[in-house]
């Protein structure tokens, strides 16, 4: 059974990734970079 995993950094980069909790691998990364109309500021 597996799930998703994902990472974010403060340069706006996301990535996600298949995360299988049986063996503990992490694999299929998908790297998604927002375009500057979807990055949003506080």
């Amino acid at each position: 059974m597996g799930r998703k995993w994902q990472f974010l950094d403060l340069g706006n980069l996301i990535e996600l990734y298949d995360f299988d909790r049986c063996t503990g691998t992490i694999s299929n990364a998908l790297n998604i970079e927002p375009t500057k109309s979807q990055v949003r500021t506080l």
